[in-house]
C-alpha cells in the first residue's frame, strides 16, 4: 500500500505526459523531458514494482487500468485534508471520488489499494497517534467520535476503510475490525512516505517543469519538499527498532577502560537528526560496567544544517545528561566541520564518528584538480568492477541525469575528502542499500524498498548497493574493521548495514 503513497503520483505525471501509454500492445515510450534524471527515477521506481522489464517495456496487465491514476490529484488534496484535520480543504474531493470506491471492485487490487492508501494511511496514523485504542484484541472496536474525520474526508475515509475490510458497522457508529487493529498497528510505514506529500504533491514540476518549485529550500535552510518533524519521528522509531543495539553492539567496546588512553574522548554525528543517536549511545556506554567511566568526560558533538532537526536535537542533548556541542555542517564537507570544531577548541581527528542514513544524503562534489589528479594516478575506479543502471538511477536538483558510475565515484571522494578524520577511531555508519532492479521486485508489495528508492531518488539522495558501498570503502583508503548486515533474515536481501570504517596508514593515501 505505501508504494501507492511514494508512486502514484510520478505514475499520473508520466500519463500526462505520454510517458507511459494505456494501450496494452504499445510498449512505453522514452520518456521526453527536460529532467531525464528525476523521469528515470521514476521509471526505475516502476521497474522495481516490476511494471517494467528491464527493456523498458511495459508489464500489460496494468496497462488498461492507468486511466484510474486521474484520482491522484483529488486524492492528494483528500490526504492533506485528512493529516492537517481540516475537510473543508477538500475541495477536489467531491461526490465522483466516492463513486469511484463504490466502483473499486472493479479495480484490480494491487490499484485500487495504491490509490486508497491516500484515504487509509492517514486516517490509520491520525487513530494510531491519537492514543484512544487500548491494547490490541481480536475483535471489532468502536471508534471514539472525536477522532474519526468528518464531513466530506470522513465519508471518504470511511468508505476506503470498508472497502479494505478495516472498518464494519453503521455508518453513524464505525467499529475497527480484527484487521483493521492490525493495520493500525502497522501503521508506522506510512510517516515515511507521508512527510515527503509536499514533494508528491509538486510530482508533475519534478519530473517535467521546474524541479525547484517542489525542491527549493526557504532562506533560512528549511526544506519544502518535506515535512522534517514527521520524517525525523519515523527515523527515530527506526533507530530505536532496528538500530541501537547493533550501533551499541559494535560501538561500546571502544570504551572500555581496558583500552585505556586509546579510548575516544569525542563522538561526532553529522546529521544527527535529533540526537538520538548520540543521546542512545551515551547511555548504552555509561549502563556499561566496562565503559561507565569513559561516559564521565566524553563530549558529544552534533552537526545538523536543518534548523527543524537542530532544534530537536537542542531539546534532546538538553536532557541527556552528558557535555555537548551543537554546530552547523554538512556531511559533504568534512574539512569546514574540522575548521569550526577547532575554533571550538577540538580535534576533529580524534573524535569516534558516528551517523545514520546521512552519507547517501550529501551533495554531489564534483572532483578538485587535486582529486582528478590523484584519480587519473591512482586509478580511482581501480578494483571497482565498475557500476551500471541496474545499481540505480540518481538526480541532481537541476533535473540532470546521474548515473551509477557517477554516483559511486562521487561516493569514493567523499570516503577520501572524510579519510584524514578517521584514522583514530574511524567512523560507524548505518547506512541503508539500494536493491537491484530484480531483487526489489521479488519484494514488491512486502518491503518498503521500491518507496524508500523512490522517494530518495526524488529528492536527490543517492543510496548505493552493499557491493558497491563496500566497494568504495576500499577503493578510497578505508578498511572495515567491523560490519552487520541488518534486515537479511527477514527478507533475504540487506535493506541496512552497520559498518565501523578506519583509515588504512598508508603513504600512498598521505596517513
Amino acid at each position: 500500500m505505501a508504494e501507492g503513497l511514494a508512486i502514484a503520483p510520478a505514475i499520473d505525471s508520466l500519463i500526462r505526459h505520454d510517458a507511459v501509454v494505456a494501450r496494452a500492445d504499445t510498449d512505453v515510450p522514452p520518456a521526453s523531458s527536460r529532467n531525464p534524471g528525476f523521469v528515470g527515477v521514476a521509471r526505475r521506481a516502476l521497474a522495481q514494482q516490476g511494471r517494467l522489464t528491464p527493456g523498458n517495456a511495459a508489464n500489460r496487465g496494468w496497462l488498461p487500468r492507468l486511466d484510474d491514476y486521474r484520482h491522484v490529484p483529488a486524492l492528494l488534496d483528500l490526504c492533506h485534508a485528512l493529516l492537517a484535520g481540516e475537510p473543508v480543504h477538500a475541495r477536489r474531493a467531491t461526490l465522483p471520488l466516492l463513486r469511484a470506491w463504490k466502483a473499486a471492485t472493479d479495480l484490480p487490487d494491487r490499484i485500487a489499494t495504491e490509490l486508497l492508501a491516500f484515504v487509509a494511511a492517514p486516517t490509520l496514523l491520525t487513530l494510531a497517534d491519537s492514543g484512544c485504542l487500548p491494547p490490541f484484541r481480536p475483535e471489532s472496536f468502536p471508534l471514539p467520535a472525536d477522532v474519526w474525520p468528518v464531513g466530506a474526508a470522513g465519508r471518504h475515509a470511511q468508505a476506503a476503510l470498508r472497502w479494505l475490510g478495516w472498518v464494519d458497522g453503521p455508518a453513524a457508529a464505525p467499529q475497527l475490525t480484527t484487521e483493521g487493529r492490525m493495520a493500525v498497528a502497522f501503521s508506522g510505514q506510512f510517516r515515511y512516505p507521508l512527510s515527503y506529500l509536499p514533494m508528491l504533491t509538486r510530482m508533475d514540476s519534478l519530473l517535467f517543469g521546474d524541479p525547484g518549485i517542489a525542491l527549493t529550500r526557504s532562506g533560512d535552510a528549511t526544506e519544502r519538499h518535506l515535512d522534517r518533524a514527521a520524517d525525523i519521528r519515523f527515523s527515530t522509531e527506526v533507530f530505536r527498532r532496528n538500530c541501537a543495539p547493533v550501533l551499541s553492539a559494535m560501538a561500546v567496546p571502544l570504551f572500555h577502560r581496558s583500552r585505556g588512553d586509546s579510548r575516544p574522548r569525542v563522538v561526532v554525528d553529522v546529521g544527527c537528526g535529533e540526537a538520538t543517536l548520540l543521546a542512545s549511545l551515551f547511555h548504552a556506554i555509561a549502563s556499561e560496567p566496562a565503559a561507565a567511566d569513559a561516559a564521565e568526560n566524553l563530549l558529544l558533538v552534533g552537526v545538523e544544517n536543518n534548523p527543524v532537526a537542530e532544534q530537536a536535537a537542542k531539546r534532546t542533548l538538553a536532557t541527556c545528561g552528558a557535555k555537548h556541542v551543537l554546530i552547523r555542517g554538512d556531511i559533504s564537507y568534512p574539512d569546514a566541520i574540522a575548521a569550526r570544531l577547532a575554533v571550538e577548541g577540538f580535534d576533529f581527528a580524534d573524535a569516534l564518528h558516528v551517523n545514520k542514513s546521512v552519507i547517501h544524503d550529501r551533495e554531489l562534489v564534483d572532483a578538485s584538480p587535486s582529486e582528478a589528479a590523484h584519480a587519473e594516478w591512482y586509478g580511482a575506479r581501480a578494483g571497482l568492477p565498475g557500476a551500471n543502471a541496474d545499481d540505480g538511477i540518481f538526480a541532481r536538483p537541476d533535473g540532470s541525469l546521474v548515473d551509477a558510475t557517477a554516483a559511486q565515484d562521487d561516493l569514493v571522494r567523499f570516503f577520501r575528502r572524510w579519510r584524514p578524520y578517521l584514522v583514530r577511531h574511524g567512523m560507524i555508519a548505518l547506512e541503508p542499500h539500494a536493491l537491484t532492479v530484480d531483487a526489489a521486485a521479488a519484494l514488491s508489495g512486502r518491503s518498503l524498498t521500491a518507496v524508500m528508492e523512490a522517494l530518495h531518488g526524488f529528492s536527490c539522495q543517492y543510496l548505493a548497493t552493499l557491493d558497491r558501498f563496500t566497494e568504495a570503502i576500499g577503493v578510497s583508503g578505508l578498511r572495515l574493521a567491523a560490519q552487520r548486515l541488518i534486515g537479511s533474515e527477514l527478507t533475504g536481501h540487506v535493506h541496512m548495514s552497520c559498518s565501523h570504517l578506519v583509515a588504512e596508514r598508508d603513504s600512498r593515501h598521505g596517513l
